[in-house]
């Protein structure tokens, strides 16, 4: 569900899982609750994408992981690379690969074997992605070579019985990178996260007759975070519209001993109605839940670590009113909660090493318009204001981060135009405006601080790209993104201005055949400095080359 600097949240550990055509994928959208994705898109907190959706989805050139947390809620959507498209990939292919290589140390591949039939499932993935460029060492002289990869195998398999199916999928990442350290200059670490699913239900798409889905998932990340989830979806047709429900178990846990580990538990019951009434749709439900925490939090100056119970309820609501196609105006309250969990922080960080946290929440108030033109034109525009709890990175002495929850008001501004012209040409433009304040001042500096520090959040994000295809042959893209200045903390509660930047890419892909594809990539070509986490510098100018092949 891309790409600067993360100092921030740690998003949602639930999932749900969105399904492809021919071959079924299973897609985990990590939400609180079940929903499938539209044209008109319900905007949800952003996830770290796991490769093997990259691949089965949209292998996209670029990998890099962007510091913008919550992009779905604090960013622009994101505007991704040229790549194979889903129905392209769902050709009768079974094999897919993908190599690339590039300058600075740049390593791409990516492998995927689907054996599906009209009513079974079975796939292996197997992605890797590598940056191997020397960096320059805190406080030392000295430069390291210093890697950072992502890694990532995974098998899934699934059987259709009649109206219902059974879906099983288990994966095991493995991300390797160097942290910097003071006494040693650095240390490599190895992320380990094996994460299983399995379900078996409806798959909601005819509401007629009543469909239930059960779905139970869990794992254990860095050998030290267990996890596991307990779902089970209710839904049918009521009246002129469909009542829907789920009903949740999520919770982690760490290995310590009972008087100074740490868990965090909720469940969750969750209605909804969703009707459309000629013109007029609506959306409307809530989430009500019961969390149970125990663990290090902070209450002003006191540091704790006891047990404590929340409850609370989130709402969910759309309504919309179609005036036409291209003008749908839409009202809209929504409420979410992440994951403060070391892994849920590791998804976003992985120089994070501090303390297990509470589970941050959001709720967002806000309404604009809507609409999409004969295929060609589709725009949103919204304003809206937002309550939450987000996590909030500050850098230690030995270039590690730790977090803590920072509660916050967000107004904010977000527009998002695509124009797709049917000679070939397409306009992609986005800008979101954050106007961010701290509830609570948890950094002290000589200088008033405007904003939250630590969250990655940037108060002004703008990214354009346009784009040409040529007989399904030659695909041609040149973008850039805006980032403006942000702040990032430190370990003496001071903290530092990490500098806007400009980000120009371009990309070619050639198809001589279906079956082969032939790649350049071209990133940030004005060579700005850029962080993908404080002291952690992004690549500057860099090029990719490589192929696909379809087989």
């Amino acid at each position: 569900m891309k790409s600067y600097m993360i100092l921030c949240c740690a998003l949602m550990a639930v999932a749900q899982t969105a399904r492809a055509q021919n071959p079924t994928i299973d897609q985990q959208i990590e939400v609180t609750r079940q929903y499938v994705p539209e044209v008109e898109g319900a905007r949800k907190l952003d996830y770290r994408p796991r490769m093997n959706d990259t691949v089965m989805l949209k292998p996209e050139i670029d990998y890099a992981i962007r510091p913008t947390p919550w992009r779905s809620v604090f960013g622009t959507e994101p505007i991704a690379p040229v790549g194979i498209s889903t129905a392209e990939y769902a050709r009768p292919y079974p094999y897919y690969l993908r190599l690339g290589g590039g300058y600075p140390g740049q390593s791409l591949l990516d492998f995927a074997v689907d054996k599906s039939t009209r009513t079974t499932r079975f796939g292996v993935l197997l992605n890797h992605y590598g940056e191997w460029q020397r960096r320059q060492i805190p406080v030392t002289e000295g430069a390291s070579l210093m890697p950072w990869t992502t890694n990532d195998v995974g098998i899934y398999a699934g059987r259709d019985f009649g109206r219902q199916s059974l879906d099983f999928r288990a994966d095991l990442q493995l991300d390797y990178f160097d942290a910097f350290r003071l006494t040693d200059t650095r240390q490599g670490y190895f992320n380990q996260d094996l994460d299983v699913r399995i379900g078996y239900g409806d798959d909601f798409t005819d509401l007629s007759r009543f469909n239930y889905r059960v779905a139970l998932s869990g794992g254990i990340a860095q050998l030290a975070v267990g996890y596991g989830r307990a779902e089970v979806n209710l839904g049918g047709r009521v009246g002129d519209g469909a009542l829907l429900g789920d009903v949740i178990f999520d919770g982690w846990w760490t290995s310590a001993e009972a008087s100074t580990g740490s868990c965090d538990w909720y469940v969750a019951l969750a209605p909804r109605y969703e009707a459309t009434f000629g013109r007029f749709g609506l959306h409307a439900g809530l989430g009500v839940y019961v969390n149970r925490y125990k663990g290090i939090r902070h209450a002003g100056d006191e540091t704790y670590n006891d047990a404590f119970y929340r409850f609370f309820i989130l709402p969910d609501i759309d309504l919309s009113y179609k005036v036409a196609d291209a003008f749908v105006p839409y009202l809209r309250a929504d409420g979410e909660q992440g994951d403060g969990s070391y892994r849920g922080q590791h998804m976003f960080n992985p120089y994070a090493q501090g303390d297990q946290v509470q589970r941050p929440r959001i709720m967002y108030f806000g309404g604009g318009f809507r609409g999409q033109a004969a295929s060609i034109l589709t725009y949103d525009v919204q304003v809206g204001y937002s309550l939450a709890e987000v996590l909030n990175f500050k850098l230690m002495e030995n270039a590690w981060f730790d977090a803590f929850i920072t509660p916050i008001d967000l107004f904010y501004v977000d527009a998002d135009v695509k124009l797709r012209l049917p000679v070939g040409f397409s306009l992609e433009v986005g800008v979101r405006y954050n106007d961010i304040h701290p509830r609570t001042d948890r950094i002290a500096s000589a200088t008033e601080v405007v904003m939250p520090v630590g969250t990655g959040i940037t108060p002004l994000l703008v990214t354009g790209a346009v784009g040409y295809a040529w007989r399904d042959k030659v695909f041609v893209k040149v973008g850039v993104e805006y980032a403006s200045q942000r702040y990032a903390a430190t370990d003496t509660n001071l903290y530092v201005a990490v500098p806007g930047y400009v980000d120009l890419w371009a990309e070619v892909m050639f198809k001589p055949t279906r079956k082969v594809g032939v790649f350049v990539r071209g990133g940030n070509l004005l060579n700005q400095t850029n962080y993908r986490y404080l002291v952690y510098r992004a690549l500057g100018a860099n090029v990719m080359a490589g192929a696909t092949f379809s087989f």
